[in-house]
């Protein structure tokens, strides 16, 4: 599978279940890996980009979720393949 193809798709499942919780989409509060700067989703405890568990609360732009630069995935990628 190709990198570009999967992120494309996975970046739109996770914007949809990012504006869908609560926190996020009434208080623009995400949860920010703070070594790479990776949108977490909420059951995640490691960052899906660089596998740091320093995940913190954030407060963000709504335009910064849906540029989908800050969601990478980049290990979650590499296992898959």
């Amino acid at each position: 599978m190709e990198y570009g193809i999967w992120i494309e798709r996975e970046r739109r499942f996770r914007i949809k279940i990012l504006q869908d919780w609560p926190e996020a989409r009434d208080q623009g509060i995400y949860r920010v890996c703070q070594f790479c700067g990776e949108i977490c989703l909420c059951s995640e405890m490691e960052c899906p980009n660089c596998m740091s568990s320093e995940i913190a609360k954030t407060q963000l732009d709504v335009e910064e979720l849906l540029s989908g630069k800050r969601i990478r995935c980049k290990v979650r990628f590499e296992r898959m393949v």
